[in-house]
């Protein structure tokens, strides 16, 4: 049985386009961070209580993905 290699390409992105997301990607968390202390915000004045619980990257987690 004649067993064929395949090779992984990548694809290499231009400097301009990271850059462009990563700005993207630090406007979007600045605006999700508002949205949060908003609704925060809007809930302790309605009289409830919203409490955000962010889950920290495991990096233990990550390493056994690979």
């Amino acid at each position: 049985m004649e067993k064929f290699h395949t090779q992984k390409k990548r694809i290499m992105k231009s400097s301009k386009v990271t850059k462009e997301m990563d700005v993207d990607n630090e406007l979007r968390k600045f605006i999700n961070h508002c949205n949060e202390v908003k609704v925060a915000t809007f809930a302790t004045k309605d009289g409830g209580q919203l409490s955000i619980v962010k889950h920290q990257k495991d990096s233990s987690n990550a390493a056994s993905k690979s």
